[in-house]
């Protein structure tokens, strides 16, 4: 029965092609120096740089906030949501310390979370 389901699977799949996905100049002709790939990838670069993007104007980035703030309401639902009895995470402190302090952790975590959030570095 197995030898069988393998020649289906043959037949299915067919015969084995190597595909050759070089890259072409031009006029057509494939590249396969490596100076001559180098070159081709830089002409691309460089025309995909000389395109103007339209409709971009003067964006004032200043004026709006990417992020809002992390909210108390997540912390706390990140914490309630946490299963009891796992190992501690790499800090060692297990989830239940979190969870008998409630209100006291969440605004400490909150805290925590916006600064590492806001200087993308842990303290």
């Amino acid at each position: 029965m197995t030898r069988d389901l393998f020649k289906k699977i043959k037949y299915f799949r067919g015969q084995f092609t190597p595909r050759n996905d070089t890259l072409t100049d031009k006029n057509g002709k494939h590249l396969t120096n490596g100076d001559e790939i180098k070159n081709k990838w830089k002409q691309y670069i460089e025309e995909l740089h000389k395109k103007e993007i339209n409709g971009t104007g003067n964006l004032e980035l200043d004026d709006y906030e990417l992020e809002p703030d992390i909210l108390e309401s997540e912390v706390k639902f990140a914490i309630e949501t946490l299963a009891n009895g796992k190992a501690p995470g790499y800090d060692g402190i297990p989830i239940e310390c979190f969870k008998t302090l409630k209100e006291d952790a969440v605004k400490i975590l909150t805290k925590l979370c916006q600064q590492i959030w806001k200087t993308q570095k842990w303290p």
